[in-house]
Parts: C-alpha cells; sequence; structure tokens
C-alpha cells in the first residue's frame, strides 16, 4: 500500500497539473470502490475549480471553490494517471473507476484493479468530523510532531514499538516500510516495548522517521509491485533500502565483521524487517 512519500509524490504531479483548472465532466464507472460513492459526486463537483490540493496522512485532498472537497485513497492498487490525450472511454480499461475531464488541462483517471482506494466527496468546513480523517495524528512535518509529544504517547503504549508508530492516531503517515527503515536507522530493535523507550530514544527515533520520510519524497516514493508515477514512472527509494525487503543480507550500512543478515519477522500480519547487529 502506497505510504507517505509515494502519496505526497502523486500529490504533487496532481497539483502541478490542476490546481487552478475548472472541471468539466466528471464519470463515474461504478458506484463504489471500498465504499460507496455518493449518488451526488458527478452533479457537485462538475463546474468547480481546484482552488487546492492537499496530503492528509495517506490521502489526497482536492478542495473546490464550491466549498466541497474531493478525498482520494489509493488503496492497495490505485494509480492516478494524468492523461495528456482525451481518453477514448469506449476503450477504457475496465479498471479505470473515474474519469474527470478539465478546462485547459490533461484528463484525470483514477484506476484500481483491487478496489481498496476511496474516492469520496465532502463539505470542506467538515473536514475534521469525516470519519476517514477525524481520527488522524499529526503529520511528521508540522509543528504539532515534536519529540515531547512523541515521548509522551510512547510511554501510554505497552506494545512492540514497530507496531505503535504504524497507528496513524499517533502519527500521520507512517506505513510498513518507513516504519521499519526508520527503525534501523534510530537502532532499535521492532518488538521492544514503547513505553521502555528513555527520552533520548524516542527523540532518535524521531528524528529517525523524519529524515527517512524525507528521504523517501526527495527519491520519489518506492515503487514495490503496484505502484507507479501518476506519469508512469517509477519511484526509485527501494535502492536505498536498509533492511526492508532484505532478508538474509547485510542491511544497507552494514559494516559488521561477520557479516549479519537482515531477518524477517511477522508483527501482526506485516512483515518486519531489521539487523540484529544494529538493532539489538
Amino acid at each position: 500500500m502506497p505510504e507517505l512519500p509515494e502519496v505526497e509524490t502523486v500529490k504533487k504531479q496532481v497539483e502541478q497539473s490542476f490546481l487552478g483548472k475548472k472541471i468539466e465532466r466528471s464519470t463515474l464507472y461504478r458506484s463504489d470502490i471500498r465504499f460507496p460513492i455518493p449518488d451526488h459526486f458527478s452533479n457537485t463537483i462538475t463546474n468547480a475549480t481546484v482552488q487546492n490540493i492537499r496530503r492528509r496522512s495517506k490521502y489526497i485532498i482536492l478542495e473546490l471553490d464550491n466549498n466541497y472537497s474531493i478525498l482520494l485513497h489509493l488503496g492497495m492498487s490505485g494509480q492516478v494517471l494524468i492523461q495528456e490525450d482525451f481518453i477514448d472511454v469506449t476503450h477504457r480499461d475496465k479498471h479505470m473507476h473515474w474519469v474527470c475531464c478539465f478546462n485547459d488541462a490533461p484528463t484525470l483517471v483514477f484506476r484500481d484493479p483491487r478496489r481498496f482506494g476511496v474516492l469520496d466527496i465532502f463539505k470542506t468546513q467538515d473536514e475534521q468530523h469525516h470519519k476517514l480523517l477525524k481520527d488522524i495524528g499529526p503529520e511528521p512535518f508540522s509543528t504539532r510532531f515534536t519529540a515531547d509529544y512523541f515521548y509522551q504517547k510512547l510511554q501510554m503504549r505497552s506494545g512492540p514499538i514497530k507496531n505503535v508508530i504504524l497507528d496513524q492516531k499517533l502519527v500521520a503517515g507512517v506505513g510498513n516500510i518507513y516504519a521499519s527503515e526508520a527503525l534501523y536507522l534510530a537502532g532499535i530493535h521492532p518488538t521492544r516495548k514503547a513505553n521502555s523507550l528513555s527520552f533520548k530514544r524516542a527523540e532518535k527515533l524521531f528524528h529517525a522517521i523524519i529524515i527517512t520520510l524525507e528521504k523517501a519524497i526527495k527519491a520519489g516514493g518506492s515503487s514495490l509491485k503496484d505502484f507507479k508515477h501518476s506519469d508512469g514512472s517509477l519511484g526509485y527509494f527501494q535502492h536505498e533500502f536498509h533492511v526492508y525487503d532484505r532478508a538474509d543480507k547485510p542491511c544497507g550500512l552494514c559494516d559488521c565483521k561477520n557479516k549479519t543478515k537482515v531477518k524477517r519477522i511477522t508483527q501482526s500480519g506485516r512483515s518486519t524487517f531489521y539487523c540484529p547487529q544494529k538493532q539489538h
């Protein structure tokens, strides 16, 4: 599933193409994806202009000038495609569920083979009450996310630190890949209890999360399985993984004399990768 860096990359590409553009036509080819799409979706957004495009956690939000916002989530296999030429809907890919045409802009297409994505609309002023957004924690690059905040929240949790930092109520957008990479950078074992971390260790992990996400955004995210940019290109942060998906190989920065190999374990149904030499 795309995580914060991948969604941020797509958001920037959507922003470059559609900010300030007027929606001329919206066509839905399904009444639902993961959840039902409101019946008034297309009628509400037609003739509205996109006045702001934001990312909230792993969601993309397009704010319109009619006081409504479009909510988009890529799910596991979703793609936002930017088509320079008008799409021939009579020969469209069956996995294309939404086609949005703009004035003096390319066509936006939402494609999602596995249909775990989300497409919704809500009144912009009601964002804080939206069922998918209301409980999300602070953004990792925001002033709300501080080392003190992070430490205090960890002190309230006794679960494995890897599982805890995946909780979107704690911090927005951190997913499985970047949790493993951040823990490696901080030198913290993924099964360690969250409330056992000292402030110094928690602060180190706090900075590791931010550094890892910044580097991944700069690299355009990680292209594993389904993820591609809106223009079809790939991210390349997967070439910079230190531990993720490197089971039985030396870690990315390994200087261990005995060439300790990365271990893979399962936590809450997800794969976790760590270096037993660097993450005691």
